[in-house]
């Protein structure tokens, strides 16, 4: 169960990271 989560957060951590760098881009 904590692998999950600890996979889904970084996946979300991921998209966050990709939006930003598009929003910046």
């Amino acid at each position: 169960m904590i692998m999950q989560m600890r996979r889904s957060l970084v996946s979300i951590s991921s998209n966050i990271a990709k939006g930003n760098s598009r929003m910046t881009a």
